[in-house]
This record gives C-alpha cells, sequence and structure tokens, in this order.
C-alpha cells in the first residue's frame, strides 16, 4: 500500500483524452466542466440588456464577453489528407486480448515468431468498411464546428501531420507535450521571480522606513544634545557669579555630566542610522536585481537554463534584501534605544536640578516632578 502511495505521488499531474470531445458540444461541455466558461450566460446577459438604457458597449464587453482561457493544454489533431488513408488504418488494426497488445497490418504488424499470436489476433473496430467511413464522414461533418470553437483559445489548436509512421508522430506529439512542460516551468519560475522581487521591494521600503527612523532618532539626540549644553553653560555662569556651590541648582546640574553622556548615545544613533542608511542601500540593489531577474525570466522563457537562472537570481537577490532589511531594522531599533537613553539622561538631569532647588525653597516640592520639561538652565537664585 504505501508503494502505492509512493507511486501515486511521484506520477506527474494532468491527464490525456483520446478522441474527444468529438462535437463542439461535447468541447463546450468539457470547457465548462474545466473553467467554468458558458458562452450561453453571455448570450443571456445581452438578450436582457435594457432597450431604453442599454450599457455602455466595454460595460456591456466586461459582464457579457467569456474570457476565453482554456482548462486544456493543447488540442492536439492527427491530421490525414482524406478518409482513405484513415479508413485503411481502422480497418488494419487488430488486438491481442491475451496481452492487450494492438498491431496494425501495414503500419505495426506482430511479430510471426510468437506462436499462436496471428491467430490470436481480433479486429480492434468492426470490419465494416462502410461503417468506417460513415463515422468517419460523420466526423468531418462536424469537424468544422470543434474547430472554430478551439480557434476562439488563442495557440489552443496543435496540428500535426499524421501520415509519416507512427514513430514520427509520437516523436512530433511527445515535443509539443515538451513545450507545454517548457512553458509551464517557465510560467512557474517567472511566478517565483516575482514573487521574490515583490518581497525584496517590500523589504526595500521597510528599510527606508527604518532609516528615517533611525535618522529621526539622531536628530532627536542631537537637539536634546544642544538644549542640555546650553543649560550647562548658563549654569558654569551662574556658579561663577555667585561662587562655587552657592547654587545648588546649576551645580547638582552640571554634577551629572548628562552631556557627556548624551554625546556618546549620540554617537551611537548616528552609527546606527548610518549602517541603516548603508543596508537600505543593499535592499535596494537587491530588489533591482530582483526585478531584472523578473524581466529576464520573461524575454527568455524558451531557454531553461535561462529560466532556471533567473529563478536562482531572484531568489538569492530575495535573500539579500530580506538580510538587509533585518540589518536596518535593527540598526533602526539601536538609533531609537540611543534616543531612549538620551531622553533617560536629560530626564535624570533636570530632575537633580529640581530636587536642589526644592530643598532651597526655590521650588514647590509638587511641582519639582514637572520641572523636567525643557531642558534649561536653572534660574540664578535673587
Amino acid at each position: 500500500a504505501a508503494a502505492a502511495v509512493a507511486a501515486a505521488a511521484a506520477r506527474p499531474l494532468g491527464f490525456v483524452i483520446d478522441g474527444f470531445p468529438s462535437t463542439a458540444a461535447e468541447a463546450m461541455a468539457l470547457e465548462r466542466a474545466l473553467t467554468g466558461l458558458d458562452t450561453a450566460r453571455a448570450d443571456c446577459i445581452r438578450r436582457r440588456c435594457s432597450v431604453v438604457a442599454p450599457p455602455a458597449p466595454q460595460e456591456l464587453t466586461a459582464h457579457a464577453d467569456p474570457s476565453y482561457v482554456s482548462g486544456l493544454d493543447a488540442v492536439v489533431v492527427l491530421e490525414l489528407p482524406d478518409i482513405e488513408p484513415a479508413t485503411l488504418r481502422a480497418l488494419g488494426r487488430r488486438v491481442d486480448h491475451e496481452t492487450g497488445r494492438v498491431f496494425h497490418l501495414d503500419f505495426d504488424p506482430p511479430p510471426t515468431n510468437e506462436p499462436g499470436l496471428i491467430e490470436r489476433l481480433e479486429h480492434l473496430v468492426a470490419p465494416e468498411e462502410a461503417r468506417v467511413k460513415e463515422r468517419l464522414t460523420a466526423w468531418n461533418l462536424g469537424r468544422g464546428d470543434v474547430e472554430a470553437w478551439t480557434a476562439r483559445f488563442d495557440g489552443l489548436r496543435v496540428a500535426l501531420d499524421a501520415t509519416p509512421v507512427k514513430e514520427e508522430v509520437a516523436t512530433a506529439a511527445a515535443a509539443v507535450v515538451e513545450r507545454i512542460i517548457a512553458a509551464k516551468d517557465a510560467a512557474a519560475a517567472v511566478k517565483e521571480a516575482a514573487d521574490a522581487a515583490a518581497v525584496a521591494a517590500a523589504t526595500a521600503q521597510a528599510a527606508a522606513a527604518a532609516v528615517a527612523t533611525a535618522r529621526a532618532a539622531v536628530a532627536a539626540a542631537a537637539e536634546q544634545l544642544l538644549t542640555l549644553r546650553k543649560a550647562e553653560i548658563e549654569a558654569r555662569e551662574l556658579l561663577a557669579a555667585a561662587g562655587e556651590g552657592e547654587d545648588a541648582a546649576a551645580s547638582a546640574l552640571l554634577a551629572e555630566k548628562a552631556s557627556e553622556a548624551v554625546a556618546a548615545e549620540l554617537v551611537k544613533a548616528k552609527e546606527a542610522a548610518n549602517t541603516a542608511a548603508s543596508q537600505s542601500a543593499a535592499t535596494r540593489t537587491a530588489a533591482a536585481e530582483a526585478a531584472a531577474a523578473v524581466e529576464a525570466a520573461r524575454t527568455r522563457a524558451g531557454s531553461a537554463e535561462a529560466v532556471a537562472e533567473s529563478r536562482a537570481t531572484a531568489a538569492a537577490a530575495c535573500q539579500v534584501a530580506v538580510a538587509a532589511g533585518a540589518q536596518a531594522a535593527a540598526a533602526a531599533a539601536a538609533a531609537s534605544e540611543a534616543e531612549a537613553a538620551v531622553g533617560e539622561l536629560v530626564a535624570k538631569a533636570e530632575a537633580a536640578a529640581a530636587t536642589a532647588l526644592c530643598a532651597e525653597g526655590e521650588l514647590e516640592p509638587e511641582a519639582a516632578g514637572t520641572a523636567a520639561g525643557a531642558p534649561t538652565a536653572p534660574t540664578a537664585p535673587t
């Protein structure tokens, strides 16, 4: 049982229908079963359109005209010049019911060195030539309708000359199948490359946003540093005017040495912003490479090697973009952390100055909590 399941899983997906459809009605029914295409619905929509207020032509086309995209990959037609060759082939077929093998007396004769084989052979179809010709004539009468139906689907009908020997016809049919498989593989490669390019492009956008976040963090930290240094300069001037240790708030502000710590955090933020910018550039490059791989897969779909190369290029570019985007995001997070650290340092310095003012009676205790607004120098006592 396990072997049967494994064999079924390894079996290629798809199907081949031999001799069907033979009429236009059968062809329409098959397409309806595969894709839901219903031409009768389109005719019904057109009949029910309002005469008083008819829809615009483009609106009617959008709703009534079906999309002729077949659920079949190809309709392979083995063509013969007239009925006579087909009649000869039909009448000459023989079957060995013991083995199931089918032979043709003229085109694929049975071996003569197998005892009893010739005696076992039976007609595969009724031997009456008139009946065979009648069936072929009936098929030819409906052939025009079938071909008119298949002609609605771009490139669906594939005609093969069936006059050569069986091996040549089989080789030509196999080539059709190989082209279909190659086209499907190329389409899948284009889709994979497009998906990879979309991921790379989205990552590039995220990386660009990370750069903006990192630069905003740098700007905020730089502004805090500038304000804090102005406050420290004013504090030093107050101490110089009042004497060392006379202004407790100024002394407390300077004792924190917050500007030095803020400057160190600003350096970290700048480095993070530069890293984010560098990785953002890498994501943009990778996204461009992935997009180029998509175009290459589309334009070189006839070459299996080119398709495989485009698929691999797009996948590799996607990986590079994702990795670079992650680094850009990490750098932006580092810059944000540096900005947060700056805020904590400034708040700590302001809190120290506010506490000193409160101790001197310059500031009410309940107002001490709000003294850490903008980092400005404490007011000299009067």
